[in-house]
């Protein structure tokens, strides 16, 4: 599966920006993490997300885009970003379909 990079309206495609989006505002916006730059296979761990910050981003991505994320395996299933763009576009469009 490709990941998609660039944002666009459908509801079925999660971007890398909305994962951006998402990641912020779970940890308040923290100038300490930097997320301007190639991030997609750094493992979440070395971007400042520990278990409880991925449950955060996962709890904003369900308000924002309506998809039920499991909270269990999430350091798995979001271990990089590239891995949660994966994970949370399938949802989404098991969700639509």
């Amino acid at each position: 599966m490709s990941v998609t990079t660039e944002s666009t309206t459908s509801q079925a495609v999660f971007t890398l920006a909305d994962l951006k989006k998402a990641m912020l505002a779970a940890v308040g916006g923290d100038a300490s993490i930097d997320l301007d730059r190639d991030i997609l296979d750094t493992p979440m761990g070395d971007l400042g997300f520990d278990s409880l910050a991925l449950m955060d981003v996962a709890d904003i991505v369900e308000r924002e885009h309506g998809v039920r994320i499991p909270e269990d395996g999430l350091e798995e299933t979001m271990a990089t970003p590239r891995k949660a763009l994966s994970y949370i576009e399938n949802l989404l469009v098991g969700a639509a379909a």
